[in-house]
């Protein structure tokens, strides 16, 4: 995950309450943002493991939806 909206530090305990098993990364300038084109929170975008964007929704994605994602594109 990118965090690019809060103070640095915040992602982290939540992912961690969460149990996020991904890495959360903080985007200090945007240019994480602006490289995936992102204008509006949240974003989700899904890249595969050949670094090629996949998926693009805006707006809140639940857990079943990303999942659904997840087994479609990759």
């Amino acid at each position: 995950g990118v965090n690019t909206n809060d103070k640095p530090g915040l992602a982290g305990p939540f992912a961690a309450r969460k149990k996020l098993s991904f890495p959360i990364v903080f985007d200090a300038d945007g240019g994480v943002g602006d490289s995936y084109d992102v204008h509006s929170l949240p974003t989700l975008v899904l890249v595969g493991k050949d670094g090629k964007v996949r998926a693009v929704r805006q707006g809140l994605v639940d857990e079943a939806s990303i999942d659904a994602m997840v087994a479609t594109e990759l």
